[in-house]
């Protein structure tokens, strides 16, 4: 295939002064707006003394005289000499802003003067006429006129007039006639049409665009000799519209052809023919679409720059500046540009993508050999923004292919390895013979041999996440040399060193900081993102959140650096999924069987990777839970990565959110103490352990604190309570009640600086089979945090007995409310939610209070009864780091969400007739606790094995089979692990004869079922 790229050579009418081989800078706190059409003008402002997004100094810079000037000022007093200037012609006639001072109003208890539209022209300011705009609804000091855009023989100016911050906005054309006097008149709009503005007007002052504005719809628009016409959206981009609704006009060309504008308010750039009346997409990069505003030419090329942050999320932006080439539709890296165009040209700064440029462009003029922008504009950050202007000499030119997007990784230790397919194309006068290698835009290499898979081998690299991009070398017929456009670069993660353990909670507020990759197999974009951000993580903290929303197959990942292991002997891997949020279009229900999550892990650096754990989207838990993953006999001993695999047939649209990614030995923390068992008679295993407080904790909380409600009774008495029976109690008979921890709430007056501690008293109260037993005031009482009440007299724990555990709140103001509860499904009426105004002669339920509202009726309330092995044993502090426990099943965790501190039990509904039970805890800065001492419970004799469902698991004498999807493991008589699979199929022909038992985790319980191998 032939491929001749051709550059239009445009005759120019200016010939610029300044010199080839030099960037001149503009002082500091400029600000570059526009360039005019010939290149010889360039205006701007300060951008650190604008007043309500308005400017108020600005500057004319003449190439041809090498002058800077600042025109207008502001001390913060004189209004009177500000002004906002926009853009520029060729004779150096200007349009923007000043202030009126013949219109100054009261906004906000401040007296300012507003805007009105001017043209400042050999050094005369002339203030362009209201006409018949009502200057009663400028009545805020950013409201007022402003000039946009001027024709080239300044008898045209184009803008508009924004009332009450924008909610009002007309688009305003100004003519002058020979007399020199000008005239106001309102743009024309199509019909349900009231508001729009004017952007940018043709050097010749015929072609007009901007925006009609209906409602809160802007559509981009143009008006050629005054009739407007509306740009109408292509099929492909109606569904962005229609959500978006606010198309943008961004630039357009001098000669009146071309206009760029978006169809949304963030991204969507296209291009728009006026003379074909049509437009196309303008590429990107990275189809992220971030561009900072660009310019267009008068042959339709752009230049512009998309915004950047490194993997992650770092707190500042920097830029990846292109030139799009209308002619060939391709999209360049602006420094290519500049090696065409002016090779000799000296840099005082950088432009390049690979240094993180703070620079980028932003006008130019009509032929493009002109370009102006600006640089360290982040003045929030204490940069201190500076414009700058370059020349360049275009020519026709060939231009050879951009190789293709180079792949990579990392290889070892400061190693890695790059690839790319050779360029096949043949060129009329072009020869492919080598390519150079380019490492965060600094040559590394030059390979004069060509083969179709190029390759190359890196070693001794530095630390970071480091580009690889390359760049073809071309000799033509008379033997010179011509470069290609560099490739996009490949991102590789080089870390400073693999060492464990790793505890990741994005506290860095990036990704790069553990050195993250994200990796897409197949699907969009969109579905293979990983963000960091504040509010989404474990307590409102810095998080990470990932999802999937096209309803397309995806297969993306985030993929850790290497874990050197070689010398342990137990490797753990756990991170809390924090929820999900769907995304359903029309509110119904999601099938999130068909999305999975998994845990991965690889041995060779990547090239292949082994499931440890699967969890579907709907089998994760609905609300925060520990996922911890046991990876010794995988990768102990070896050098490995792991990776959170998200992939599936789009089938649901969500978000998901996780924080603290540990990988380590586990341990740092004492094992949770005092971990029991229990066969009950319902063939189920009941476990416990004491929390934090040393205790065993009595209640119904099973959930993080969450949605709290509080309960009062207009300052009379008044008891919430929970009652307990044999099948609560019995794990716990023969020890006891040692004292009681509850929550009271106090709402304080904003009028008092403290609480005083007298407005509301508490008091525990006991009752066994009805009768009080024990009442105790509660003694520095606190508010708004758990009290503890040791009991003077603990209680002996019978479980042949009911018991009742209440707090009585009496003597309080009638206005506050002290009970509190949670919100809870764990709610049992008639148990978890009791409330008696009569001393307990009566009990009442919250349930039936609130009539079974699901908002309010679902009490547990904040009482929480602390068991001990003896009568003297001390109760200990509330902790605040620990986050939850899970509990293992012969090295499988059975829970999803966390189990609290308030809840430290855990029922197993399908036990295995012989199994070892533990517990750990995990904490909030990555530790995790100690296994507890391990209990083994074996099923006693004539208690037949677990029932299971049958439309769930299959055994046909030869596999097992698993209907959902989940993971099935087969353990020996003894409890040992056989074999296992997420497969949904086990074939077990390989299996010895005898009795084993089968487990399968699905959704977030786990069921079983004996089977019998017979040969």
């Amino acid at each position: 295939m032939m491929k001749k790229l051709l550059l239009i050579f445009a005759a120019l009418f200016f010939v610029c002064t300044m010199k080839a081989d030099e960037v001149e800078v503009m002082p500091d706190y400029s600000y570059a707006m526009a360039v005019s059409p010939n290149g010889r003008y360039l205006v701007g402002y300060n951008p650190s003394t604008a007043v309500s997004g308005v400017g108020t100094e600005s500057f004319l810079y003449d190439a041809e005289t090498a002058s800077f000037t600042w025109m207008t000022s502001f001390t913060g007093e004189d209004w009177s000499k500000a002004g906002y200037f926009k853009d520029v012609n060729d004779a150096g006639t200007i349009c923007g802003s000043v202030k009126d001072m013949d219109h100054v109003v009261t906004f906000e208890g401040v007296d300012a003067p507003t805007n009105i539209a001017a043209v400042f022209e050999k050094g005369k300011v002339f203030k362009l006429p209201y006409g018949d705009l009502d200057l009663g609804k400028i009545k805020q000091h950013e409201d007022g006129t402003f000039a946009r855009s001027i024709s080239n023989d300044g008898k045209v100016v184009v803008g508009y007039c924004t009332c009450s911050h924008s909610a009002y906005n007309y688009p305003c054309l100004w003519t002058r006639d020979g007399s020199g006097q000008w005239t106001f008149s309102r743009l024309a709009l199509p019909e349900g049409y009231d508001n729009g503005v004017a952007i940018n007007v043709s050097a010749d002052g015929r072609t007009i665009v901007g925006l009609a504005i209906k409602g809160m719809e802007s559509t981009a628009c143009y008006w050629i000799d005054g009739t407007c016409h509306l740009v109408a959206c292509t099929a492909e981009d109606a569904p962005i519209l229609a959500y978006s609704g606010q198309m943008r006009v961004i630039d357009m060309s001098p000669n009146g052809r071309f206009f760029i504008f978006s169809i949304s308010s963030y991204y969507g750039y296209r291009i728009f023919d006026i003379q074909k009346g049509s437009y196309r997409p303008l590429p990107s990069f990275d189809d992220s679409g971030m561009s900072q505003l660009p310019s267009i030419t008068n042959d339709g090329d752009v230049f512009g720059a998309e915004k950047c942050n490194s993997v992650g999320n770092e707190e500042k932006t920097f830029y990846k500046n292109y030139w799009y080439q209308y002619s060939s539709g391709r999209i360049f890296d602006f420094t290519y540009y500049l090696q065409l165009f002016n090779p000799s040209l000296g840099m005082p700064f950088s432009l390049s993508y690979e240094d993180k440029t703070q620079a980028f462009p932003c006008a130019v003029s009509g032929d493009g050999n002109v370009v102006a922008g600006n640089k360290d504009v982040m003045t929030i950050l204490g940069e201190i923004p500076k414009a700058w202007m370059l020349n360049v000499n275009r020519k026709d030119v060939f231009i050879p292919a951009t190789p293709g997007r180079v792949t990579g990784k990392s290889t070892g230790f400061r190693q890695a390895a790059i690839s790319w397919k050779a360029d096949k194309t043949s060129y009329e006068s072009l020869r492919l013979t080598g390519y150079n290698v380019y490492q965060d835009g600094k040559k590394i290499a030059t390979l004069n041999t060509v083969t179709d898979e190029m390759s190359l081998a890196c070693k001794d690299l530095p630390a970071g996440y480091l580009h690889f991009s390359v760049e073809g070398i071309y000799q033509d017929a008379q033997g010179k040399p011509m470069l290609s456009p560099r490739s996009a670069p490949a991102v590789i993660a080089i870390p400073e060193n693999y060492s464990l353990p790793l505890f990741e909670d994005f506290e860095q507020a990036s990704l790069t900081a553990n050195y993250w990759t994200m990796e897409k197999d197949y699907g969009e974009d969109a579905d293979s993102q990983w963000a960091v951000g504040p509010y989404l993580g474990y307590g409102g903290s810095i998080g990470a959140v990932s999802g999937a929303i096209s309803l397309k197959p995806y297969s993306a990942s985030l993929v850790s650096r290497p874990f050197d292991a070689a010398k342990l002997d137990k490797v753990k891997c756990s991170f809390i999924f924090l929820g999900l949020q769907e995304m359903s279009d029309d509110g119904k229900p999601q099938d999130l069987s068909k999305d999975t999550l998994s845990l991965e892990y690889s041995l060779d650096q990547g090239e292949t990777w082994t499931s440890a754990k699967d969890w579907t989207i709907g089998q994760m838990p609905p609300m925060e839970g520990v996922m911890a993953v046991d990876l010794t006999e995988a990768v102990a001993g070896h050098l490995f990565q792991i990776r959170l695999h998200k992939h599936g047939e789009g089938a649901a649209k969500f978000y998901f959110y996780i924080d603290n990614i540990t990988v380590g030995s586990g341990g740092g923390a004492g094992a949770p103490e005092g971990f029991m068992a229990k066969a009950t008679q319902n063939h189920e295993v009941a476990l416990a352990w004491k929390n934090c407080r040393k205790s065993y904790p009595l209640s119904y909380l099973a959930e993080r604190p969450g949605a709290g409600l509080t309960l009062g009774n207009e300052g009379k008495e008044l008891i919430g309570a929970n009652k307990f029976t044999a099948e609560e109690l019995d794990m716990y008979h023969g020890k006891y009640l040692t004292s009681v921890t509850t929550y009271i709430n106090f709402a304080e007056d904003e009028e008092e600086e403290e609480i005083t501690g007298e407005e509301v008293h508490a008091a525990v109260v006991i009752f066994e089979d009805g009768k009080l037993i024990r009442e105790q005031e509660i003694e520095n009482l606190s508010y708004n945090e758990n009290t503890t009440q040791r009991l003077s007299q603990p209680v002996l724990i019978d479980s042949s007995k009911e018991l009742i555990v209440g707090i009585r709140i009496h003597d309080y103001d009638a206005e506050q409310m002290p009970l509190t509860y949670e919100l809870s499904k764990a709610c049992v009426p008639g148990k978890s939610d009791l409330f008696s105004e009569d001393n307990g002669a009566t009990w009442q339920t919250v349930w039936d209070f609130y009539a079974g509202d699901p908002y309010t009726a679902a009490c547990c309330w904040d009482i929480t009864a602390n068991i001990t092995d003896r009568p003297d044993d001390a109760t200990g502090q509330d902790q605040t780091g620990i986050i939850g426990y899970n509990v293992f099943r012969d090295g499988l965790q059975l829970n999803g969400a966390c189990i609290p501190e308030e809840g430290t039990r855990y029922l197993d509904k399908q036990p295995l007739p012989k199994a070892t039970y533990h517990v750990i805890a995990y904490y909030a800065d990555g530790k995790e606790s100690e296994p507890s001492e391990a209990v083994v419970v074996e099923l006693a004799d004539g208690i037949s094995a677990p029932a299971f469902d049958s439309s769930l698991l299959h055994w046909d004498g030869t596999s097992v089979s698993l209907r959902e999807k989940g993971t099935l493991t087969v353990l020996s008589a003894d409890g040992r692990v056989v074999a296992r699979s997420a497969a949904g199929r086990l074939p077990l022909a390989g299996l010895p004869a005898g009795i084993y038992i089968v487990s399968a985790e699905c959704g977030h319980q786990n069921y079983s079922m004996k089977i019998a191998v017979r040969r």
